[in-house]
């Protein structure tokens, strides 16, 4: 891969196609060990990567090599009082051309669900997190930022079933309130891994809908 359009010249395809963890960009070319571990109540997940560039314009030296990715949670089951899910997450992404950035958090989250009178879906939640970043070679010169974040509201939907021969039909009106804290997104903290956000029906009713961890939305 010496050469940048060796993919297009010789119309190599599958560049992109996931191999792991973690989805390669057109013309990035990523490697990945990584290891991946869960029960049932627990989860987690570790993993060194490193990037190079096939596209034009571009430098190896301001991608990151990231030394280590770690992700880990646990469930816990209280019943009629809900489930919580505890986290924990670090980030450590160095380079040799722009912002070296160390981050660290840990979250909660607390849902339940309660069927009201009538068969209308009652689903309260509530989550917070705490991110902390060391940052190396920045423009401001901001070498820490810490943050604390936190949504809180519910879900309301009234699903309607209608059972058929062939076919069963299911619609569910669903609306979503929510408040959650303002000013979370410091500009000293460099967006990696919330550069791209997809509109769907999995995120729109997520009180804070942003992928990845460096971007909040509140």
């Amino acid at each position: 891969m010496t050469d940048d359009l060796y993919t297009r010249r010789y119309d190599i395809d599958g560049e992109n196609e996931p191999r792991g963890l973690y989805a390669g960009q057109p013309r990035y070319l990523l490697n990945q060990l990584f290891t991946q571990a869960q029960g049932r109540d627990w989860y987690m997940d570790s993993a060194l990567l490193t990037f190079e560039t096939n596209r034009d314009g571009d430098s190896d030296a301001r991608l990151p090599r990231v030394a280590p990715l770690m992700f880990g949670e646990r469930l816990f089951d209280y019943g009629d009082f809900g489930t919580l899910a505890v986290s924990g997450s670090t980030a450590i992404l160095d380079r040799e051309l722009g912002v070296d950035s160390y981050r660290a958090s840990a979250g909660a989250d607390w849902t339940t669900n309660r069927v009201l009178p009538g068969g209308v879906l009652f689903s309260p939640f509530a989550e917070g997190r705490y991110d902390f970043y060391q940052l190396d070679n920045t423009t401001s010169g901001v070498s820490e930022v810490a943050r604390g974040a936190a949504s809180i509201g519910s879900r309301l939907s009234y699903p309607l079933y209608r059972p058929g021969k062939t076919v069963d039909i299911l619609i569910e009106p669903e609306a979503m309130l929510a408040y959650g804290t303002a000013g979370a997104n410091d500009p000293d903290i460099p967006v990696e891994d919330s550069l791209f956000y997809e509109l769907d029906e999995s995120s729109l009713f997520e009180a804070n809908a942003a992928s990845g961890f460096d971007i909040y939305e509140g």
